[in-house]
């Protein structure tokens, strides 16, 4: 019995070398941004808790049994208990990486996982090459056909959601609303910033800033038009094009909606908070 016993101490020791294992491989192989909010961050270091506390448990079940002879059935129930919870957690919890793209010194990644809520949020990550930590360019709980284009060209790398684009890798970093309007043999589609207004005295002081760019077809060689909207709330693009005059126009969430600008050969606002630039603004 005792031999039994002795045995299934030193085959505790197996599953602790098999979670380092996943944990260095979770750490090496699946994109973190340790400085930048990510929640997959605070999955990684949820499992390595409950690690840690398999690891002491085992060494101190095995103390306990020295001293004081712990029941063998107890000591196996234990141990197997705490080692069943690291699995459901890592098989719950564990990142899928659905996407990589290695460009320069770069990987880029989509990867996604469960929030504390266990909702599903998918993120878009930039690597350097044999680094630890990455930084976050886009996350979303409705990215369920999320992919990377890589603009060979110009070496950028961008998500699209359900052919969609949503953010092109630059310095800094082009967010996009997602709904594009062909005209002629070019995409237009509206880019998205924001700044804190330190005037408005309101409980929400953000300014969005919408601008406006072309691109081709295949969402390459995407540059900014001098033609840009400033509202204080999140805006449904809708657009209206006239193939006659060459013209394409932006409205608020429909055709009957308030029209926000015209741009064409002849750029012309019709809302507060559009405003026609001297010259581009292209990227």
């Amino acid at each position: 019995m005792k031999k039994t016993i002795d045995f299934f101490k030193w085959l505790s020791i197996l599953p602790i070398i098999g979670l380092v294992a996943v944990y260095l491989f979770w750490l090496t192989t699946a994109p973190m941004a340790f400085f930048n909010g990510d929640e997959t961050v605070g999955n990684f270091i949820a499992g390595l808790v409950l690690f840690s506390i398999f690891t002491l448990l085992s060494v101190g079940v095995n103390a306990l049994n020295k001293r004081r002879g712990l029941p063998f059935w107890i000591f196996i129930s234990l141990l197997f208990s705490v080692f069943v919870i690291n699995i459901f957690y890592l098989m719950t919890f564990y990142p899928q990486v659905t996407a990589v793209q290695k460009v320069g010194v770069y990987k880029y990644y989509i990867s996604s996982s469960l929030d504390w809520d266990v909702h599903g949020l998918t993120a878009f990550y930039k690597c350097k090459k044999w680094s630890l930590t990455c930084y976050r360019l886009y996350s979303s709980y409705g990215l369920s056909s999320a992919e990377l284009f890589v603009d060979k060209t110009n070496s950028k790398v961008s998500l699209f959601n359900f052919d969609e684009l949503l953010v092109t890798d630059g310095e800094p970093p082009k967010y996009y609303t997602g709904v594009s309007e062909q005209l002629g043999s070019k995409l237009y589609i509206l880019s998205w910033d924001w700044i804190e207004d330190s005037d408005c005295g309101g409980y929400s002081c953000r300014k969005y800033i919408y601008t406006l760019n072309v691109c081709n077809l295949d969402y390459t060689d995407c540059d900014s038009l001098p033609i840009r909207y400033t509202e204080t709330y999140d805006i449904t693009p809708y657009w209206v094009t006239n193939e006659v005059t060459k013209e394409i126009s932006l409205y608020d969430e429909d055709e009957k909606g308030d029209i926000i600008f015209t741009y064409g050969e002849h750029p012309r606002c019709y809302a507060n908070g559009c405003e026609i630039l001297q010259e581009s603004t292209s990227n």
